[in-house]
């Protein structure tokens, strides 16, 4: 028995001695590299690479600025303790809801996918990510993308909008590093998000002209970034050639006359987007509720929202048409003042919360929003 219990101890201490050895030993990441058989092990420690570079370049300042930030001089109502300095202070941004239900959802998802950006490197097996084509000529823009959209964001749960502002920030970083614009060829990230390939100048189709799937009496019409499904009467203004270049407005432009240059006048209603064909204040045809912002747009509703629209009866019933949605599913030019807001004929509107009881003299949304876009809100 003494015999057996001493071999015992031996042999857990032999264990135990290699096992301190082992961990002692600083890891071979390239032999954990070499393990993955998803791409050519050259194409593997490029992505590895990208992935360094990811952490160190970009996930510092890449989810800075996912919120439109308070006006200057704005004086919040309550002071709320911020515990990562890394990135703004969310809870502080201007919201809508009294409850600032959007700015701590915000707080906790740039909390989230920060810390899991600047753990990308030790994720080997986002070395897999990346274009889903044999020969892609943005490799590293789409790797970039691929994995921070598909990956790393998986967890955090970001909605459409603040996705779209990542990417509005990782294409500016981009092109500084770079020196070229952002682009990403075929990848999982724009398979699951296709507004982020529209967003990246990519074309995507929301129907399809050899089997007409648009619901109602909408038809499926060739676009310039793809078919879309446009009403009848809308039809003949939905251009199916190249985007027209930006045009001068002619010195007879809002006249109410169809004047050479012009593809429309309508006098005094130019460059009042409403849903559907209308004319820009240059007397150029425009369109709103394509998922593509026109010049005069402040905002359309994405693809992604047009799906759902179609699908569920309520949400027509709520919001009437394809050019009205909710904030998180709309496409903007940074325009918006605070979150929580909507999109209504591709036009920010900030309404006010029927619980609103704030009362700040600057606007952090207390006050409702009815001045135009580019007038600071009146004091009370």
């Amino acid at each position: 028995m003494k015999l057996t219990n001493r071999l015992m101890t031996t042999a857990l201490g032999l264990a135990l001695l290699g096992c301190l050895q082992a961990c002692s030993q600083p890891k071979d990441t390239s032999d954990a590299q070499s393990q993955l058989d998803c791409r050519p092990q050259a194409e593997l420690e490029a992505h590895q690479a990208y992935l360094d570079e990811l952490a160190s370049h970009y996930c510092p300042v890449l989810f800075s600025e996912l919120a439109p930030p308070p006006p200057d001089g704005a004086e919040p109502l309550v002071t709320i303790t911020h515990t990562n300095e890394a990135l703004p202070n969310y809870l502080q941004y201007p919201d809508i809801d009294p409850m600032m239900g959007n700015t701590r959802r915000l707080s906790l998802i740039a909390s989230c996918m920060h810390k899991r950006c600047l753990a990308a490197p030790n994720n080997r097996e986002l070395s897999c990510r990346g274009s889903t084509q044999k020969e892609c000529t943005d490799a590293k823009g789409t790797f970039l993308i691929d994995a921070l959209i598909s990956d790393i964001s998986q967890v955090c749960k970001p909605n459409a909008y603040t996705l779209r502002r990542i990417t509005s920030k990782l294409s500016t970083i981009f092109a500084e590093r770079e020196k070229k614009s952002l682009r990403s060829c075929e990848s999982r990230a724009t398979t699951e998000h296709p507004d982020l390939a529209l967003m990246l100048g990519g074309k995507v189709d929301s129907c399809s002209l050899e089997r007409p799937d648009c619901p109602g009496n909408l038809q499926c019409i060739a676009g310039t970034r793809g078919n879309r499904c446009i009403a009848p009467d809308h039809a003949v203004h939905f251009s199916p050639g190249p985007p027209a270049p930006a045009a001068t407005p002619s010195t007879s432009c809002g006249n109410g006359i169809l004047d050479s240059g012009e593809t429309c006048d309508g006098g005094d209603a130019n460059g009042q987007p409403t849903f559907g064909a209308w004319c820009t204040s240059a007397c150029q045809v425009a369109h709103c509720g394509d998922s593509i912002l026109d010049s005069g747009e402040a905002c359309e509703c994405d693809l992604a929202y047009q799906a759902m629209f179609f699908e569920k009866p309520k949400l027509a019933q709520s919001f009437g048409s394809l050019g009205n949605c909710p904030g998180r599913f709309s496409i903007t030019r940074g325009q918006e003042r605070a979150l929580g807001f909507q999109c209504h004929a591709c036009q920010l509107m900030h309404p006010r919360h029927p619980r609103e009881w704030r009362s700040n003299t600057e606007y952090l949304p207390e006050k409702d929003l009815t001045q135009p876009l580019g007038q600071p809100a009146q004091t009370k």
